[in-house]
């Protein structure tokens, strides 16, 4: 026996295969590329071809074909996020931005040294990073013409903004201009993908992790603000050199901000945003700088 592919398109998920009753083709629920939504498509047979059947901005979970062939039924999500601001002295909370269907936040939210937020949304099929003032004016697009933005951090000086982007392919780490101009790479992984990166708090290093491809172990790594060669990163105290965690306050943390997007949960990986360290330190420095560290919340699916 031999097994041969249905289609010349390759797909990142594929779910919900339907047969259509004519048998000249199946209705199914895929995932094209990196940044893009889960759609309806029909893939014809035996030649092959695919059309995209649905073209919204929402991701479709299942498809069903009527008995008699004349109608297709399917599930739809649509997560529905916004923005609020939180005091921690009062415990108030303020909505800074409507609720929409762009997944605000989806690759982290931090705030830059002048009090701007950055931000990730989706636009169209790609995500892009943002900023905008505390209350939620002066919205800002900062990135563009590529898959997906995310993670990104300012550097302490407010000089640059360092980000994850796989405009070339597969993530690396981005360098830009606090206004988006001269976009350059700093690192260029082979057969890996680098992301949940932090600012050094000197401002001269990024520190990201590098997952490879093969599904090795993930490693620690630390390239220069300038970019050149990453090499793995290795802490040192008194001495001892460690290469297996980084100290918190060798980075630099969120400034402080007290905001959180609400319709979004969280989910570790290397396109998302640097995971939380936790440990009584970090308590400690969090009660100094009063105020809450940036948070997600749960979300609203409706189908």
């Amino acid at each position: 026996k031999r097994t041969e592919p249905l289609a010349r398109q390759g797909w990142l998920g594929v779910r919900s295969l339907e047969w259509m009753r004519t048998g000249e083709g199946i209705v199914l629920v895929g995932k094209a590329k990196q940044g893009e939504n889960s759609q309806v498509w029909h893939l014809s047979y035996p030649s092959g071809e695919t059309r995209q059947i649905t073209t919204d901005t929402s991701d479709y979970g299942s498809v069903s074909i009527s008995a008699d062939g004349s109608a297709m039924v399917a599930t739809r999500f649509d997560v529905i996020s916004s923005f609020w601001s939180l005091n921690p002295q009062t415990k108030e909370m303020r909505q800074i931005m409507t609720e929409n269907k762009n997944l605000l936040g989806l690759g982290g939210i931090s705030q830059a040294s002048d009090g701007k937020i950055l931000f990730s949304k989706i636009t169209g099929k790609e995500v892009n990073i943002f900023s905008m003032d505390e209350n939620g004016g002066g919205e800002k697009q900062l990135t563009s013409g590529s898959v997906s933005n995310q993670g990104a951090m300012a550097t302490p000086d407010g000089k640059y903004i360092v980000f994850a982007s796989n405009r070339t392919g597969t993530f690396s780490i981005w360098r830009m201009n606090a206004d988006g101009t001269n976009q350059i790479q700093l690192t260029k992984p082979e057969n890996a993908m680098d992301g949940q990166l932090q600012v050094a708090r000197d401002g001269k290093n990024v520190i990201f992790m590098r997952q490879t491809s093969d599904g090795g172990k993930s490693r620690l790594m630390r390239v220069s603000i300038d970019g050149g060669e990453a090499a793995g990163h290795c802490f040192r105290r008194n001495g001892l050199a460690r290469d297996h965690a980084v100290a918190r306050e060798e980075l630099l943390c969120h400034r402080g901000a007290p905001f959180c997007c609400r319709g979004l949960r969280r989910e570790p990986g290397p396109d998302h945003g640097p995971a939380p360290l936790g440990g009584a330190r970090d308590e400690a420095a969090r009660a100094e700088r009063g105020a809450a560290a940036a948070s997600l919340r749960g979300a609203r699916v409706l189908r």
